[in-house]
């Protein structure tokens, strides 16, 4: 991590900073002092703390600094963070205690600090998009949903590391390093939101935003035992946020409650409507098997079938039935679309906000990994660039049709969501001999395969969450996906809230 400022202050004047925050925050006023002695704010999620906050039991200043100091204490050993501001975020917490004390109207998000995966534009902040290239780089507006965050009183406390312009799910980047997990720092976060991942694991900020076009939400989550949430494309505002694949593309948070995922979806979405009102034993799971649990570790299977027996327990109605032709879609739809849309996409992004910059230049100082696939599938050319008729066929039929299994399954099934391991098994081991190898139950096999069952919801716009369920023997979180219905994210919410009654939080990572 760089600690960056508009002043450039050297990090012995941010120590000096830091120390007088720290002495300030310890003479505050009474109401600041009522916090009990034994909270620890770190732990705290986003809805935890903010009636604190609210109140003043928990100054915002105090709140930011803790966070300040856990994530320079950590961030590095992690590759969490390309960029955090210190001296503004104090600042905006101090205004945030001003605004409070004069009782001026406190928005959705008061004093909660948020990291931003840095491919989301930010005009205080740089914004790297994890390439060389755009080092230094800093718009002149914000991308609108950062506005819409402000707005609602957040504090954006820094820019996570990700994988170079998101095209991977290893969380490897060859100019910043690989986002490493909290859990076994000599394991992976994921990606391609894996700084994202790091930084709400080890508690550094109690939600990050990242970005899911195939799998880079959930599948962070669930290596770093956090929920994520994937919402239905298009429910959130993406301009100003690095394109891979329209069609494809969301935002949506990374959060160690399942009530901070409804929190950010209300601001995003502006819709803060009230979550259904529902019950374990009138809920009903569709069980997904042949696709979703093939490349499944004997423990994710085991730890799986463990918790779907609490939700019988519990009431649940399980519906075991497969999704028809999920592999065979998926296959034929997710990644023709995905390399065609790239190109095309990111020229009109750089025209728009970065119209010095040419794609051609951009392509030339990629990292080996991202610019191997971009000479092979997405520069013009490419020997296996997408025909446009295969693209077409991809949008027009082989999409809906994907769309028309997920709505026949619900319809069918009568569900109000699939269930199903998140990835193959926990976290892979960083910097293997094949990076895109991994290794399952002593055989050998690609690292996406820990993407496949976050692959069908993404190509049919489905919104997906991932809850954690258990930690392996290993001491790695596991988890578990939703896939819900089609624009209906707050009933997916809601029922990744019920879910949640019957877990134990995980044992936070030994950092």
């Amino acid at each position: 991590m760089t600690e960056y400022s508009p002043q450039r202050l050297p990090w012995s004047k941010l120590l000096v900073i830091a120390a007088a925050a720290l002495h300030l925050a310890s003479c505050g006023s009474a109401q600041n002092q009522t916090l009990e002695p034994a909270l620890n704010p770190t732990e705290l999620t986003a809805s935890e703390a903010l009636p604190l906050l609210r109140s003043g039991q928990l100054s915002v200043e105090a709140y930011a600094t803790n966070l300040l100091d856990q994530t320079q204490q950590h961030s590095q050993s992690f590759n969490a963070f390309l960029a955090v501001d210190r001296a503004a975020v104090l600042e905006a917490s101090r205004q945030a205690d001003t605004q409070r004390a004069n009782g001026q109207a406190q928005g959705a998000l008061f004093g909660i600090p948020i990291a931003l995966k840095d491919l989301i534009v930010t005009r205080d902040l740089p914004t790297t998009f994890g390439t060389a290239h755009f080092s230094g780089y800093q718009a002149e507006r914000n991308a609108p949903l950062v506005d819409r965050l402000l707005a609602a009183g957040a504090i954006i406390i820094g820019k996570n590391n990700n994988q170079e312009l998101a095209y991977g799910s290893n969380g490897y980047n060859a100019h910043y390093g690989q986002q490493l997990n909290p859990y076994d720092s000599a394991r992976i976060a994921g990606g391609s939101s894996g700084g994202g991942a790091a930084a709400v694991a080890a508690r550094m900020v109690p939600i990050a935003l990242g970005s899911d076009t195939a799998a880079s939400i959930r599948v962070p989550a669930a290596f770093t035992g956090l929920y994520g949430f994937r919402p239905s494309t298009g429910r959130y505002d993406l301009s100003g946020v690095w394109p891979i694949a329209p069609t494809l593309d969301t935002v949506g948070p990374l959060a160690r409650s399942p009530q901070d995922l409804t929190l950010i979806d209300s601001v995003l979405a502006d819709d803060f409507s009230e979550l259904p009102k529902l019950n374990l034993r009138n809920l009903r799971l569709g069980v997904p098997q042949t696709y979703f649990q093939v490349s499944s570790s004997q423990e994710m299977r085991k730890t799986f079938e463990q918790f779907l027996g609490r939700l019988e327990q519990a009431g649940v109605t399980l519906v075991r039935a497969d999704l028809p032709r999920a592999r065979e879609l998926t296959d034929a739809g997710l990644y023709p679309i995905l390399f065609h849309e790239t190109y095309p996409a990111v020229t009109a992004f750089l025209s728009r906000w970065a119209p010095e910059t040419s794609i051609e230049t951009l392509h030339q100082s990629l990292g080996w990994d991202v610019k191997v696939l971009w000479d092979e599938f997405v520069m013009p050319n490419a020997p296996g660039a997408i025909p446009e008729a295969v693209y077409r066929t991809a949008i027009e039929e082989v999409r809906p049709a994907m769309q028309k299994s997920y709505d026949d399954y619900f319809r069918q099934h009568r569900v109000a969501a699939l269930i199903f391991p998140a990835t193959a098994d926990s976290a892979p081991p960083a910097n293997p001999p094949n990076p895109q190898e991994t290794t399952i139950d002593g055989k050998t096999v690609s690292i996406f395969v820990n993407d496949e069952n976050s692959s069908p919801g993404a190509l049919a716009g489905q919104p997906g969450v991932v809850l954690p369920i258990a930690l392996s023997s290993q001491g790695l979180p596991l988890a578990v996906s939703l896939d819900g219905k089609r624009d209906r994210d707050r009933e997916l919410l809601a029922v990744t809230e019920l879910l949640a009654t019957l877990l134990t939080p995980l044992s936070p990572p030994q950092l």
